[in-house]
């Protein structure tokens, strides 16, 4: 009888000119006495470049040519009418002002780095000290409360702490899989470190585009008033308004998620094919970065569109609740019911994203393969995880606090920069560079967020290839897996 020989299933790597054999027959790796079953879930293929969800692209783009078409049009005439200014005689000139805030920037990129280095290299320790800050904050809110006598608000904390008690000690055994995760994405970022300039742009994006979206919204203020003595009333459609607040939610929700698949590219290629993410500015995020403005830009819309309509629906119970009183109970029902679907949907975008970034899905698909690959998996409780969003909340108050003192630091050697702020100068000193700081560590965290999320989806399903191109990285993660989940991924 001739013997079969074993059949191979080729799934291609992101680029497309790296192909991994696994052998079906055997469906197994062993790696220090462990089995982890490889060939039991299904995985993505990447797929042709092609626009996917696109009608959702286009709304979009349309809606963007409207927003500057009236800042343009209405808002720029808008800019010559005559406003009310303060009582004020003295000068004050900015010019100190704009090189303190351009240092700060340089030195909140500076810190930036720095912050990874340190992250990396005690990623336990900080997930650690997150959970203590955590506890030591509640203690210092009780003590407060108790100086002041204001005892209701003693008793509701004491509460708090001790859930914050009993959390801590319930996920304290988790925290070498929350390091080994944090540590493996952040070496994936600091490997290519343009992602953080990469987030730093499309923020700037953003931030120009609010200011158009502001005067178009100033423009259409200008044609819908009547003014009469020197007082305008606005008449602005309720249905205009509700349109601006609905495109200023979908906006940033496409500029958040573009830079959340830009992300996940580029990690999935760290992971599958180190050799194209393996430098700053390496190509796998300029075509990362390409995939998600052109051929992927349906899908994220798409996608942003659900959870700006969510946001919107939201805010407007809460609007409604908040201005009457009947029916309380049922707009307290449906505001809840909002807020479940609003969490639903952003948990929804979280994975699908991911496998969008990675292979090219439309959104609906990838949402579902990657939610059945975490059910194969059986890792409902693993990707509730939360404790490495305390890391990253802590570094970035970090960051904003350390941009600040550099500000004063500044302050104090070029004192002429700020003399026309008088008493105040110390405060502009900090609260200026702090703002930046701050906003260059959101955009680093939000980085280190989405890594994140795509190392849990990358090693759901290709193990094999973190072993054979990070093995040093594979060792913590593999050894993590078996102190805290020894039950899943079939250790």
């Amino acid at each position: 009888m001739e013997k079969q020989e074993p059949k191979h299933d080729l799934r291609q790597s992101l680029l497309g000119d790296r192909f991994v054999a696994v052998d079906e027959e055997e469906q197994i790796i062993r790696n220090e006495g462990l089995t982890v079953n490889h060939a039991a879930v299904t995985h993505g293929e990447k797929q042709p470049n092609n626009f996917r969800d696109a009608w959702a692209a286009v709304l979009f783009l349309s809606q963007q040519i409207v927003i500057i078409y009236l800042a343009l049009a209405w808002g720029v005439p808008s800019l010559n009418y005559e406003y009310a200014s303060f009582n004020s005689t003295d000068e004050v000139h900015f010019g100190g002002l704009f090189y303190l805030s351009l240092t700060a920037g340089m030195a909140a990129l500076l810190v930036a780095a720095l912050t990874l280095s340190v992250m990396i290299r005690w990623a336990e320790q900080l997930v650690q000290i997150s959970l203590f800050l955590t506890l030591v904050s509640n203690f210092v809110v009780i003590i407060y409360f108790a100086t002041h006598e204001y005892w209701y608000g003693c008793v509701a904390s004491t509460f708090v702490l001790a859930w914050s008690l009993w959390y801590a000690r319930s996920v304290w055994q988790r925290i070498p899989f929350a390091a080994a995760n944090l540590k493996t994405a952040l070496t994936a970022v600091h490997t290519n470190g343009g992602l953080v300039l990469t987030a730093v742009g499309i923020s700037l994006c953003i931030n120009i585009w609010s200011l158009v979206w502001m005067l178009a919204g100033l423009g259409v203020y200008a044609r819908s008033a009547t003014c009469e003595n020197g007082v305008c009333a606005s008449h602005m459609n309720g249905g205009v308004i509700m349109m601006f607040v609905l495109s200023f939610y979908w906006t940033a929700q496409v500029g958040k998620n573009i830079l959340h698949v830009t992300v996940s590219g580029v990690v999935g290629t760290w992971w599958f094919a180190p050799e194209d993410a393996s430098s700053f500015c390496s190509p796998a995020i300029n075509d990362s970065l390409l995939r998600a403005t052109t051929y992927s830009l349906g899908s994220i819309c798409l996608g942003s569109l659900l959870t700006a309509l969510l946001q919107f629906a939201c805010q407007l119970t809460r609007e409604a609740r908040r201005h009457t009183r009947c029916n309380a109970i049922l707009r307290c029902v449906l505001e809840c019911l909002v807020d479940f679907l609003e969490r639903l949907v952003a948990y929804f975008n979280q994975w699908a994203y991911v496998y969008v970034g990675l292979y090219g899905y439309d959104y609906l698909t990838a949402g579902r393969k990657t939610m059945s690959l975490f059910m194969e998996r059986g890792w409902t409780i693993i990707i509730n995880d939360n404790l490495v969003l305390r890391v990253l909340g802590l570094m970035s108050v970090l960051m904003g606090f350390l941009t600040g003192c550099f500000g004063l630091i500044i302050a104090s050697i070029k004192s002429s920069w700020l003399e026309d702020f008088g008493n105040s100068a110390a405060s502009v000193a900090f609260c200026i560079p702090f703002l930046i700081g701050a906003a260059v560590a959101y955009a680093l965290m939000s980085v280190v967020a989405s890594a994140i999320d795509t190392v849990l989806v990358a090693f759901a399903e290709g193990p094999l290839d973190f072993e054979r191109n990070h093995p040093g990285l594979y060792t913590q993660m593999i050894t993590a897996w078996r102190q805290v989940y020894p039950e899943e991924f079939g250790m």
